[in-house]
């Protein structure tokens, strides 16, 4: 026995189906064809305080965590898709916080409490990277790369004058295909002293 509705919901004409589903299409397209075509595009993000900036993937998205759990600090998370329809395979994460005069020891100890806090594991040295003199200040730029959860993962400190940057790199697989899109990133981050 089938059972039927006495309820008579209004259908819509067969005639308005086909333009309706095609249009639905047309449109899903277009949100694609937008994404793909900022893929290799960077977009110059400043940090409002004007501590930071770096370029990044212009089909990004990008949430400050200002205010969490960890007070002190300042952290922006930028992911890549939409989370709508591209959920997101790599991320940056950005912290940062005031240090006077910041050495690299201090970096490497608070370094070791973000992988900590995350249940991370260590798996490469402390590492300079480079260090060099430009308008603002000294800056020293060290890495060092950890297992999470997530993945293989690299942190790339950077130290100014009042300021310690750590930029946490998901995944991280030097063999892979993000190491490019990441490698344009930490190249173009700038670190800015607060004061003279």
């Amino acid at each position: 026995m089938i059972f039927r509705s006495k309820k008579k919901y209004h259908e819509v004409p067969q005639k308005y189906t086909w333009p309706l589903l095609l249009g639905a299409i047309a449109a899903f397209l277009l949100l694609i064809s937008q994404y793909l075509s900022n893929v290799n595009k960077y977009d110059l993000y400043v940090h409002s305080s004007g501590m930071f900036s770096l370029e990044v993937p212009s089909n990004w998205s990008k949430r400050d965590l200002n205010g969490g759990r960890f007070k002190g600090r300042t952290d922006v998370y930028f992911m890549s898709g939409n989370r709508l329809f591209f959920p997101s395979n790599k991320s940056v994460f950005v912290y940062l916080k005031s240090a006077e005069d910041p050495k690299s020891e201090d970096a490497k100890l608070w370094g070791e409490k973000l992988i900590n806090d995350i249940d991370g594991q260590m798996v490469s040295k402390f590492t300079e990277i480079e260090s060099f003199i430009d308008q603002h200040a000294v800056t020293e730029i060290y890495s060092r790369s950890y297992v999470s959860k997530s993945g293989k993962r690299m942190h790339f400190y950077f130290l100014s004058r009042n300021n310690i940057a750590v930029v946490d790199m998901v995944p991280y697989d030097p063999e892979s295909e993000s190491t490019e899109l990441f490698d344009h990133m930490i190249s173009t981050f700038v670190l800015t002293p607060t004061r003279p």
